[in-house]
């Protein structure tokens, strides 16, 4: 597997360039193997109640790649002046996909 380029430890995010890994696999992996954790971990996690269904994610282009890493180092103090829920509809009204807000993460 290809290393990721730059991670981050913000809730809810995992940013990674992985360019060999079929998305949809890494993301059922990842829930996969946390699920089995928090569940096994009642105490820590006591209200804990599965994944959700779906997930979002967005793949750009490689000319991106140190804009996309300056982002994921900087995610916390971005994250300070903008919730999940803004930025989810900022890259889906900048990137001209059409959506329903009934159907977004909160």
């Amino acid at each position: 597997m290809t290393p990721a380029v730059s991670t981050s430890n913000i809730p809810g995010h995992t940013p990674g360039s992985l360019p060999t890994i079929n998305l949809a696999d890494l993301v059922r992996e990842i829930k996969k193997a946390s699920h089995e954790m928090m569940v096994g971990d009642k105490k820590s996690f006591p209200d804990f109640p599965g994944w959700q269904v779906g997930y979002g994610a967005f793949t750009y282009h490689i000319s991106m790649k140190p804009v996309l890493i300056n982002y994921v180092l900087n995610q916390e103090k971005h994250h300070k002046g903008i919730t999940f829920r803004e930025e989810m509809i900022q890259l889906l009204n900048d990137n001209l996909v059409p959506f329903n807000e009934e159907y977004l993460l909160t």
